[in-house]
């Protein structure tokens, strides 16, 4: 049996051709899913900017040195290849492994450590984390959803905590004012106050777009069930039927199993139909 060529024109998806060579990226079982279509995007893209972004500021470094010490030109290199192998090893994984939780964390949690790291040499500082605790947060609402950005907000409140505590503590981080000037209770509230909104931000605008995804989900079910069906008999009209044919011929041309179909011919039909009515 020969593959049908009775398919319907296919729905117009044209992309500008920067899109279409990163999605190929991307697995295709997550391009067709409308949910995680834009995610997975966002999250490719990120990692190929920051391929891009490492390498750039690499390539700075080497220029500029921006008079660190050998040690902290050491530190700052190991920081920028992890990342750049991190990224990449992070596509290879998400193209072959389809797993975007797996991705979206090790990408979340490299650019906090890398990003610390940078930030720490760079402004001489010993607890970046308070830097580069915002920008993860936001990104993990933006990549992973409230669930994931929720996790995120609760580690980098953490860190922020305890370097606020070591601080206060007698352990003194240079970018941070004294114990005596800002008290710990107030750093600690200022903390949370700016995490919180944060927090309530992005989880207002991540609840916002899943409500919105769910709505045009039902709604791509619903016409797809429409586009399917005959609406005056309730079954299968041609384009589905011919979409069904070629899904039978491709299982017979891979010997999956084997199919028949029978053409029934009604002699007079159409006038029947025109006498009294469909």
């Amino acid at each position: 049996m020969h593959e049908v060529d009775w398919t319907v024109a296919p729905e117009d998806d044209s992309v500008p051709a920067w899109q279409a060579q990163l999605d190929r990226l991307i697995p295709q079982e997550l391009l067709l899913d409308p949910g995680l279509r834009i995610r997975s995007r966002v999250l490719a893209y990120l990692l190929v900017l920051g391929v891009i972004c490492t390498v750039t500021a690499e390539l700075a470094f080497l220029i500029l040195t921006l008079g660190l010490e050998p040690g902290g030109k050491w530190v700052s290199h190991g920081a920028a290849v992890s990342m750049i192998l991190v990224c990449l090893l992070s596509l290879v994984v998400l193209k072959v492994g389809k797993s975007m939780s797996l991705v979206a964390n090790t990408l979340l949690t490299a650019l906090f450590l890398v990003t610390a790291i940078f930030v720490g040499f760079l402004a001489n500082v010993s607890a970046p984390p308070l830097f580069a605790g915002p920008l993860v947060v936001m990104l993990a609402f933006i990549i992973g959803g409230r669930r994931a950005g929720y996790f995120w907000l609760s580690i980098a409140m953490f860190s922020s905590s305890l370097v606020l505590a070591l601080h206060a503590s007698g352990i003194r981080f240079s970018f941070l004012p004294s114990p005596e000037l800002n008290p710990y209770y107030l750093s600690l509230a200022m903390l949370v106050s700016a995490y919180g909104v944060i927090g309530v931000a992005c989880g207002i605008g991540a609840s916002a777009v899943e409500q919105y995804e769910d709505r045009i989900n039902s709604e791509r079910d619903r016409f797809q069930r429409l586009s399917a069906l005959d609406p005056l008999t309730g079954l299968l009209n041609r384009r589905a039927f011919y979409q069904l044919l070629n899904t039978l011929a491709a299982a017979e041309k891979d010997d999956i199993h084997h199919c028949s179909m029978i053409y029934i011919d009604l002699d007079k039909f159409k006038q029947l139909n025109y006498t009294h009515g469909h």
